[in-house]
């Protein structure tokens, strides 16, 4: 995953998008839609990151079970 920092999240493009048109609501909305697909990406690599974690972490607990 990409450093916090570099990588722009779902809530910072609506900001960002919307800071200057929250009057308008065909913009808002324009603004929405991309929003809502980064964010499921987002959250879909962190349940990825999160299943990568808990399996090597996994892996360490069982094998120094086997290591004895």
């Amino acid at each position: 995953m990409e450093n916090q920092e570099e990588k722009e999240t779902s809530i910072d493009y609506f900001f960002r998008i919307t800071k200057n048109n929250a009057i308008n609501l065909g913009r808002l909305i324009e603004a929405y839609i991309p929003s809502k697909k980064i964010y499921d990406m987002e959250i879909e690599e962190a349940k990825k990151e999160g299943w990568r974690l808990g399996y090597n972490d996994a892996v360490k607990f069982y094998n120094q079970f086997e290591n004895k």
